[in-house]
């Protein structure tokens, strides 16, 4: 610490702690992460009062800074890739005070899909993806993804591409060509007529199980209970609305 956090402990509003780069606040009991990272110091509130969280966000913490240390480096030197860029979007998502902690679990989430579905993404060069490899990946994401959930990984790889466009390493956003999806439909269920359904039924019914009986009048009751019929003959054609 500097000269004015060494003062006694007796007389000092922070408190050392048996681990590394944590120390607690006393006024507020809060814990704090200080600790330097290529020479600038970094001293944060880690929000809790409880040290073993206090012990995991901290880890956190230093992984994040470190990964942005390296990626300012990576675009000093003009070789950013895809995963220094990334390095940076992580950093700025976890210290999001706006964002709730369920919505980080998920980007986190989307983010090891992204990776996965993309082998050797964060490895490329973000100087070096092409529109066309974000069109390809669009394309086969979507098909093997719900509609939210592809929307959102092209939402976070958009993005990470944007932080190359701000540190300059490239002037346009490729992944603007990886297609996002309109939100899926659910499937219309049609039901069976009446007759169809009371020979349903029937089958269910002599179909020799030991619960073959109880189980046919159940779905009988249910399926007549949701069902609205007019008076008089029931006419070809006409469906139960359940």
């Amino acid at each position: 610490m500097n000269a004015s956090n060494d003062r006694p402990e007796k007389d000092s509003v922070w408190q050392k702690t048996p681990y590394s780069n944590l120390l607690r606040y006393n006024p507020s009991q809060a814990y704090f992460a200080r600790f330097r990272v290529k020479g600038k110091l970094i001293r944060r509130s880690l929000k809790t009062n409880h040290i073993t969280v206090a012990k995991l966000r901290l880890a956190d913490l230093e992984k994040n800074e470190q990964q942005k240390a390296h990626s300012v480096n990576a675009v000093s030197s003009g070789g950013m890739t895809f995963g220094d860029a990334l390095a940076v979007f992580k950093s700025r998502m976890e210290n999001n005070p706006a964002l709730k902690p369920r919505t980080k679990e998920y980007c986190r989430y989307r983010i090891s899909a992204l990776l996965k579905s993309w082998p050797g993404l964060a490895e490329k060069a973000v100087s070096r993806i092409s529109n066309a490899e974000c069109l390809d990946w669009s394309v086969k994401n979507a098909n093997q993804n719900s509609s939210s959930s592809h929307n959102y990984t092209v939402r976070v790889i958009r993005r990470v591409s944007a932080i190359a466009m701000e540190t300059g390493v490239r002037y346009d956003n490729p992944s603007l060509s990886a297609q996002r999806v309109k939100q899926r439909t659910r499937k219309r269920i049609e039901l069976p007529e009446y007759s169809k359904f009371e020979q349903l039924v029937a089958e269910l019914r002599n179909s020799g199980g030991g619960f073959a009986k109880p189980a046919a009048e159940l779905v009988q009751f249910l399926g007549r209970a949701g069902i609205a019929y007019g008076s008089g003959s029931k006419r070809k054609g006409q469906k139960r609305k359940m």
